[in-house]
């Protein structure tokens, strides 16, 4: 299973990225909107986005939705 992560915060993103990646996922950590975004135009196997919604570059859930 693959899981993409939105968090600006490094330290968050370290410890999901590391404690999903221990259960077996497949992780990739972005910390842009529009870096995900991107991926996401060219990958449809993702299964679960974790997203911090407030990032300094917007609101992601709004974002992802347009």
């Amino acid at each position: 299973m693959k899981i993409f992560i939105l968090e600006d915060d490094p330290k968050i993103s370290q410890h999901l990225s590391a404690t999903l990646t221990y259960q077996g996922w497949s992780v990739q950590n972005f910390s842009k909107i529009q870096d995900i975004i991107t991926a996401l135009s060219t990958q449809n196997d993702i299964d679960v986005i974790i997203l911090d919604r407030l990032l300094p570059d917007g609101d992601s859930v709004n974002s992802l939705q347009n």
